[in-house]
């Protein structure tokens, strides 16, 4: 029996992902920030490249900025406060744009200072819903995750007592998803006393395929895209 989709080419919320955007920091004036291992370190006054990441895993959002301590790079953790804490993501339909903004107070992140984080992404190409014949513990997107991001668990058989998948089609499921590129754009404002010490903005274009729809593995019934 064939499986009818009515799909419309909606996006689902935005999530941030592993892999670094590179960016410029903006040093207003000098201020502090803890490094991972505790050590404080003074950020002078200047311009200096610098990387953002949300590491999903340990839900945390690091900033690595090069060349900052003895001529070496230097990485700053800002602990994710809880999602009910000052975190607001809202869509524009018209600009095709998601944004998640997180306000990170300093007796949360760790750090002496405050972090206003803005994470946007704009659609700039979307192709209509396609079938996939996609492995089941496949991760097709951006590593780490982004919005689209196929993850699919794979869903073994037993065997003989032990657990495995049988055959090639075992390992296969049906899905439907939009090949998608998109840029995504990083602004944090780091403040203290109330003061705006320093601006880190970065950008980056990604290329992944927005999920819609997606079997269970070991099931072969091919899909039928309605529009």
């Amino acid at each position: 029996m064939k499986v009818l989709l009515a799909l419309t080419m909606s996006l689902s919320l935005l999530a941030c992902n592993d892999k670094d955007v590179d960016g410029v920091l903006k040093v207003f004036k000098s201020f502090v920030l803890t490094e991972e291992d505790g050590l404080q370190i003074t950020i002078p006054e200047g311009m200096y490249e610098a990387e953002f990441s949300y590491k999903s895993k340990k839900d945390e959002i690091e900033l690595e900025i090069d060349n900052i301590y003895l001529d070496d790079d230097s990485e700053f953790v800002f602990n994710k406060p809880d999602p009910d804490n000052g975190s607001v993501v809202s869509y524009d339909a018209e600009s095709r744009t998601e944004k998640l903004r997180l306000n990170m107070p300093a007796s949360a992140t760790g750090q002496p200072v405050r972090a206003e984080v803005v994470i946007s992404n704009k659609i700039l190409v979307q192709k209509r819903p396609q079938i996939f014949w996609d492995r089941c513990g496949a991760y097709y997107g951006t590593k780490g995750g982004l919005l689209g991001l196929l993850g699919i668990k794979r869903q073994p058989r037993s065997l003989g007592g032990r657990s495995g998948s049988v055959g090639s089609l075992s390992s296969h499921i049906y899905t439907v998803s939009s090949p998608t590129e998109s840029q995504l754009s990083v602004a944090i404002n780091l403040v203290h006393d109330e003061e705006t010490v320093a601006l880190f903005e970065g950008t980056e274009r990604r290329r992944y395929r927005e999920l819609h729809w997606e079997g269970k593995c070991g099931e072969y019934e091919r899909p039928v895209i309605i529009d």
